[in-house]
This record gives C-alpha cells, sequence and structure tokens, in this order.
C-alpha cells in the first residue's frame, strides 16, 4: 500500500462542488474514504459508495462509506 497520506488525503476543495440536493456519490479511486467521511460529518444525509483498486484501503474505505467495490473496473 502506497503512503497513508495518498490514501487518507480528504479532498475538502471539492465538497464545494457537490450540489446540495445530492443524495447518492459515486467516489472513484475512493482510497481510504477520507473524503466520504469528510462529508458524512457535515451531517448531510448521503449514501456514499467507493470504487478502490487497493484492497487495504478499500478496507479501512468499508469503515466510512456505505459500500466499496474493490478492484480494477477499467475493461
Amino acid at each position: 500500500m502506497n503512503s497513508p497520506e495518498y490514501y487518507g488525503h480528504p479532498r475538502r476543495e471539492m465538497a464545494a462542488f457537490i450540489p446540495e440536493d445530492t443524495k447518492v456519490i459515486l467516489d472513484i479511486g475512493c482510497g481510504a474514504g477520507a473524503f466520504a467521511a469528510g462529508l458524512k460529518e457535515g451531517g448531510r444525509p448521503l449514501e456514499i459508495w467507493g470504487v478502490e483498486m487497493c484492497p487495504e484501503a478499500a478496507k479501512l474505505a468499508g469503515e466510512v462509506m456505505d459500500r466499496v467495490l474493490v478492484g480494477d473496473f477499467s475493461s
């Protein structure tokens, strides 16, 4: 697994681009779920799914996201 900083970066600057009426989010390359955790801490009622290639990071993401799919889905 790469460094924790790589998989744990919360990307707070991206939250401003999510419309207020959003109910479901698909986070491609969700890492350890830091972005989802930040959104859920904000109190918005969101269902957040993630896709992550690294099994170790995906396991961590599964602790904060509603569902995480693990693998390479490019083909």
